[in-house]
């Protein structure tokens, strides 16, 4: 007896203003210092093996990501409703962990892209005709590829 899976489709209706919501959060997240929200198993699970795991398998209704920070957490969580990631400098590690640990691959690869713009972004301020003290400061702000970099 073959059976034919089908593929989830959400409705249409179905974006970034149910995240948090009480109607349609089965799942709540525990965030630093003890915030919580709440989000949508299926939404999440759709993009990650790790939550789909977590959830249909392993049964749990919570997840604590209060190693991350708030607000950091709310912007990836709110990636997945919308598919629209934030990343910028100052988020771009903890974006890029979070990707990892919940093997997000689509989510990690724009993190690869959006880390190649800001690297792209300092040496244009560098520029063919740049004196030592700008290199200096350039050099100085790309210091942080290096603490930065988790790839």
């Amino acid at each position: 007896l073959s059976m034919a899976v089908s593929k989830i489709v959400l409705p249409a209706d179905f974006g970034i203003e149910n995240l948090d919501c009480a109607v349609h959060g089965n799942i709540e997240i525990t965030l630093k210092e003890d915030q919580k929200m709440r989000a949508n198993s299926m939404i999440l699970s759709l993009h990650s093996p790790v939550f789909q795991n977590m959830f249909y398998n392993l049964g749990r209704t919570s997840v604590e990501l209060d190693d991350f920070r708030a607000d950091v957490v709310r912007q990836f969580l709110s990636c997945l409703y919308d598919g629209k990631p934030s990343i910028a400098r100052e988020n771009f590690r903890e974006f890029y962990k979070l990707a990892a640990v919940f093997k997000i691959d689509w989510l990690k690869v724009r993190c690869q892209v959006a880390f190649c713009g800001i690297i792209k972004s300092i040496l244009v301020k560098f520029g063919d005709n740049a004196s030592e003290d700008e290199a200096a400061d350039v050099l100085e702000e790309m210091r942080w590829i290096v603490d930065e970099a988790v790839f």
